[in-house]
């Protein structure tokens, strides 16, 4: 074999065990590239769910009216034939895509007749597998937020949240304030807020300077599986704490409830959905819920591509 032969070899070599390596990873070709998103999709703080045995990474809820249409938008390679089915907190699914999705498309579900609380809608491709989730909330109350802007670390600060019911809603069984760091999206408080039946408040105070969020979840007197139905949310007030970092953190008004769990229907292993309720995560696609690897599988796929090039190019060179 000449030199230029040996060096197309090594470099045939390269290439192939390149490929071979990241076609051994898990997903790394095959699991991008799919998401659910909507126009009525707000910012959460950010959760991991399960659907069908597979982890989700999700950072909005879509949320409409009663009676509205809900307008879902999928993101999937060209030729991926889709279709979309909504459950309910019971496992049950009440709607399905008219007609099959291709690609970038969209769908709307009309939510007449749907009752207020927590849906998981889910994007499959063709008969096979979920590629993408996102949760959404039929509303039964809208919350707005009055706290103060800013505030020094350590001060108590008092969060107050005023509901406006659709008359087919349930009454609330609990009101939620929530306080995430803006930065990282991470829950760093969670109290069910006192008062009723259309106003509530919670004091909580904060040591670390920073930025935060706060949002107050109104969940319904229904459980499911120990988790209760999600009616309406907030959308995001932000608040500045300054100063210097003092004292212990604790929330001073309010009953401290357990770590938040996701707002939608979440685990399941046959395909159909688990009620639960809570508070869900973000993530880099902007209102959609993808497999929780997908990021690693993108910069294994980019770094796959500029390894075959780079083989190709110097096969190409010795060919000269």
């Amino acid at each position: 074999m000449t030199s230029g032969g040996a060096a197309a070899g090594r470099a045939v070599l390269v290439v192939s065990v390149v490929a071979v390596a990241l076609a051994a990873t898990p997903g790394v070709l095959a699991a991008g590239g799919y998401a659910l998103d909507s126009p009525s999709a707000v910012d959460v703080p950010t959760r991991e769910v399960s659907f069908g045995g597979e982890p989700y990474t999700v950072e909005d809820i879509a949320r409409v009216p009663p009676g509205e249409d809900l307008v879902l938008r999928s993101t999937a390679p060209a030729d991926a034939r889709l279709r979309i089915d909504l459950f309910n907190s019971h496992r049950m699914g009440v709607l399905t895509s008219d007609s099959a999705l291709i690609g970038n498309d969209s769908e709307t579900l009309e939510t007449e007749g749907l009752a207020p609380g927590s849906y998981l809608a889910v994007l499959y491709e063709g008969r096979g597998d979920p590629r993408a989730v996102l949760p959404v909330v039929v509303e039964g109350y809208t919350a707005v937020v009055d706290a103060p802007e800013t505030a020094e670390a350590g001060a108590e600060v008092t969060v107050e949240a005023t509901l406006s019911g659709d008359s087919r809603a349930p009454d609330p069984g609990r009101v939620d304030l929530v306080v995430a760091e803006r930065a990282s999206e991470e829950i760093v408080r969670q109290r069910t807020m006192e008062g009723g039946p259309d106003r509530y408040t919670g004091t909580v105070r904060l040591d670390d300077p920073g930025a935060y969020e706060l949002y107050v979840f109104v969940r319904g007197q229904d459980s499911i599986r120990d988790r209760r139905v999600l009616l309406g949310f907030s959308d995001a007030r932000t608040l500045s704490v300054t100063g210097s970092a003092s004292g212990d953190g604790a929330a001073t008004q309010g009953t401290d409830t357990p770590a938040p769990d996701t707002t939608a229907p979440a685990t399941s292993t046959t395909g159909t959905a688990a009620a639960s309720d809570g508070v869900i995560t973000r993530n880099a696609t902007v209102g959609a819920g993808t497999p929780a690897g997908n990021r690693s599988t993108r910069i294994l796929s980019m770094m796959f591509t500029l390894f075959l090039a780079a083989g190709l190019g110097v096969l190409l060179w010795t060919r000269r």
